[in-house]
């Protein structure tokens, strides 16, 4: 009788540590305050699809006004528990020295699908459809690609840029 009990004390306490990990590690999902425009930065609001069909949400600042006149692009990636709008300060401080600029928020971030837990592999998942939809739908593929992130976001840009060619490193 005893070894089930403890066993039963095992189990209870084993899911009341993963309810409690689990809410711990959960985003406070926030959308962004601030847009480019209120800066007087002209940009585009986009959505592009990522892994198991989500929708992400994203700016792009193209370095000539309307018109990507720049073959040089940085991607913008936002930590954790954050969203595009943290990256602002980046933004005002990049746009108009020559650079394309595309921010965007992670699964699970600001106005971008929700999809389980977050991780930094979804993160670098995340870069990779950014890239994706850069080279189909706004740069050339002659292009170069940066990428800044913050925390976790530069994490799974470093983790990025270890797997996927066209960024440059």
């Amino acid at each position: 009788m005893i070894p089930v009990v403890i066993l039963l004390c095992l189990i209870i306490i084993t899911l009341l540590i993963l309810f409690l990990m689990g809410r711990m590690y959960r985003n406070k999902k926030e959308i962004h305050k601030f847009k480019p425009s209120q800066y007087n930065i002209p940009f585009k609001e986009v959505r592009f699809l990522a892994k198991n069909n989500c929708s992400l949400y994203g700016w792009w600042i193209p370095s000539g006004g309307n018109l990507a006149e720049s073959n040089q692009t940085i991607l913008l990636v936002h930590g954790w528990n954050r969203n595009l709008g943290r990256m602002m300060p980046y933004i005002r401080q990049l746009s108009g020295k020559g650079f394309n600029l595309f921010a965007f928020d992670a699964r699970n971030h600001g106005s971008s699908d929700t999809d389980g837990l977050s991780s930094m592999p979804k993160f670098a998942e995340d870069i990779k459809s950014a890239m994706d939809y850069l080279f189909a739908n706004l740069i050339k593929n002659e292009s170069r690609i940066g990428i800044i992130g913050l925390s976790m976001g530069g994490s799974a840009a470093i983790y990025a840029a270890s797997t996927d060619k066209r960024i440059n490193r």
